[in-house]
């Protein structure tokens, strides 16, 4: 789980209209396979996976994994990685939503992953499990990478360290209220001008399963 260590050193900070911002969740590139936003959207994009046909639909399969290695004594790791047929030839816009459908469905499998047996044995992962800023910034690791001519955590407008101390303190750990939905949790904080959430975090929509891509 985040710490308050995590909002001293900067990774985790409070903004005014994305609520709680994990900065490692929200970088869209990894160097371990099939995870990153940077990974679901260039195979999505090009159409790089093996052509298969499934439930009517003929396109390509794409896999897309989240994961977490935690040191609890001894070294806990879990992931979960799921695969998909996109229909081929969709527009661009066509694929951002169903980058940010598969983005939605993996996110809330992980987090439902690490509050489940034997992972919530471990109070680390079931604190983890939807805390606060998880979903949230997921979504913001693809819209960055969707829209690059936006600055979104600018957009998100985050406070200094102090203010967003003032939020750990006052509303408690991240973890200790639970986030189930890719809407932000919004406190007060004397920084803030604004109690709105952003709403360019809505402007791709997810398009349902079974359409433009299903199970693979």
């Amino acid at each position: 789980m985040s710490d308050r260590s995590y909002v001293m050193n900067g990774r985790l900070v409070y903004t005014c209209r994305c609520g709680w911002l994990d900065r490692g969740h929200a970088s869209a590139t990894s160097t371990r396979l099939f995870v990153g936003a940077q990974s679901l959207w260039n195979q999505i994009l090009a159409e790089t996976g093996a052509k298969v046909s499934r439930s009517q639909i003929t396109g390509f399969k794409v896999t897309y994994r989240q994961d977490m290695r935690k040191k609890l004594g001894v070294w806990l790791s879990a992931d979960v990685e799921r695969s998909y047929v996109v229909a081929s030839g969709l527009s661009t816009h066509a694929k951002e939503r169903v980058a940010v459908s598969i983005l939605m469905d993996v996110s809330r499998a992980f987090e439902t992953l690490q509050g489940s047996f034997p992972y919530r044995m471990s109070s680390n992962c079931a604190d983890s499990s939807f805390s606060q800023e998880d979903l949230v910034s997921n979504l913001v690791s693809l819209h960055t990478l969707l829209r690059p001519h936006l600055n979104f955590e600018q957009l998100c407008q985050p406070v200094s360290v102090k203010g967003s101390l003032e939020v750990w303190d006052r509303f408690g750990p991240v973890g200790a209220t639970k986030n189930h939905r890719f809407t932000p949790m919004l406190h007060p904080c004397s920084e803030c001008r604004t109690s709105s959430v952003l709403p360019e975090l809505g402007y791709i929509q997810p398009t349902p399963k079974g359409t433009a891509f299903v199970d693979f």
